[in-house]
């Protein structure tokens, strides 16, 4: 399902004016013993729909590029990580460039930091563990997270604050294809106001998506997915997840 929905945003991109460089990378599936095998190493069950996908393809690469002028530049972009990179991460936050980790100024313990570990898994949902899915085209992570009550889609900011998305990874899939991957299109399902230049790009190509009450909340057809937000660490910039691996 996932490839045939990815196979008719291709065509439909194809023929919409000032689109160039539709792209679309499919990769070889995997088999059940290949998803067994991640499970077992995490000692976590994959979610049904997720294992599906994976055993159809491992992962893929969606981009499209917008002409302008005489130059081009990538504006739309869907990436699921193959199964092999669906790695753990935790939040890292940072006094700036420098990882906590390797700060020597005095304060910065384990100790120290316990309260706020705490306040941030309280707020994250009680979310237990998370996996990298994808990595934005602008900035930010989107994950699979863990909960006691089941599993989730969350988006994390640049400031580490975490919003759930939707509740299945089918879910996402049909609201990043209905949003053409667009730049920044995550934003519009937090209190975020997105940037002047990606309501300019949602303007032009998804104008029926980008509703927005004066508060920043993104008003749309999804209200039963939620739009949840569990605020985190937010006075902190977030280092690359991918960093941690």
């Amino acid at each position: 399902m996932v490839v045939a929905f990815l196979n008719e945003l291709k065509n439909y991109l194809n023929f919409k004016e000032a689109i160039c460089d539709v792209n679309l990378e499919i990769k070889k599936p995997l088999t059940e013993s290949d998803c067994h095998e991640w499970e077992n190493t995490n000692k976590l069950v994959l979610p049904s729909d997720l294992k599906d996908f994976y055993q159809t393809t491992n992962g893929f690469n969606f981009s499209w590029n917008n002409v302008c002028g005489e130059g081009k530049a990538i504006i739309g972009q869907i990436t699921i990580n193959s199964l092999d990179q669906l790695i753990e991460t935790k939040y890292v936050c940072d006094r700036g460039d420098v990882d906590l980790g390797e700060c020597e100024c005095p304060g910065l313990t384990d100790q120290d930091l316990e309260p706020f570990i705490r306040e941030l898994k309280q707020h994250a949902g009680s979310i237990r563990r998370m996996f990298l899915l994808e990595r934005c085209l602008s900035s930010g992570y989107v994950i699979l997270g863990y909960q006691d009550n089941g599993t989730g889609i969350f988006f994390i900011d640049r400031d580490g604050c975490v919003y759930q998305l939707c509740q299945t990874f089918t879910q996402y899939i049909r609201l990043a294809v209905a949003h053409l991957g667009l730049v920044d299109w995550h934003v519009l399902y937090t209190p975020t106001i997105p940037s002047n230049q990606s309501l300019q790009y949602m303007g032009l190509f998804v104008p029926e998506r980008i509703p927005i009450s004066s508060s920043g909340m993104r008003l749309g057809n999804e209200r039963d997915f939620g739009a949840c937000a569990f605020t985190t660490i937010n006075t902190k910039k977030l280092i690359c997840l991918e960093d941690q691996v």
